[in-house]
C-alpha cells in the first residue's frame, strides 16, 4: 500500500534568500491539496484548498517572512491518502476558503473538523515542507 511521507526526514528550511514564505513541495507521484491553519491576533485562521501537482511542484501556502513558530497542515492527494496530525481545526469541503476562529467553531455548509499536523519552523523565516511517496 503506497502511503505519504511527511516525517521529520522529509521537512526541510531552505536558506534561499530570494524569498520568504511556508511552501509545500509535492515529490510524490499524485496531486495533493493543501489546508495550512497559523496563529493570527489571538486566534486561528485556515485556509485551502491549494492545489500542488506531482512530480516535485511547489506552492506557497503563506507568503511572506514566517510570524509564527508553529504552523499546522492537512492535506489529501487524489488517491485519498491525508496528511493528518493532532490538531483539530475547520475546513470547507469542494471550495477555496479561508476562516477565521477555526479552533474555535465549525459550523455551516460544507464546514467540517480536520486533524492538522503541527509543524514546528523555529526560528526560520522561510520554511518548506515536502512530501514524499513512500
Amino acid at each position: 500500500m503506497k502511503q505519504l511521507l511527511f516525517s521529520a526526514l522529509a521537512i526541510s528550511t531552505l536558506a534561499t534568500p530570494a524569498f520568504a514564505d511556508f511552501r509545500v513541495c509535492n515529490h510524490s507521484g499524485v496531486r495533493t491539496w493543501m489546508a495550512i491553519a497559523e496563529k493570527i491576533e489571538g486566534g486561528y485562521t485556515t485556509k485551502g484548498w491549494t492545489e500542488v501537482p506531482a512530480g516535485g511542484a511547489c506552492k506557497t501556502l503563506v507568503r511572506g517572512t514566517l510570524r509564527s513558530q508553529y504552523y499546522y497542515v492537512y492535506g489529501r492527494d487524489e488517491e485519498g491518502l491525508e496528511i493528518t496530525g493532532n490538531d483539530r481545526f475547520c475546513t470547507v469541503e469542494g471550495r477555496n476558503f479561508n476562516l477565521l476562529n477555526a479552533d474555535e467553531a465549525c459550523t455551516g455548509p460544507g464546514r467540517e473538523w480536520q486533524s492538522f499536523l503541527e509543524v514546528d519552523t523555529g526560528d526560520d523565516t522561510t520554511f518548506t515542507f515536502d512530501i514524499y511517496d513512500r
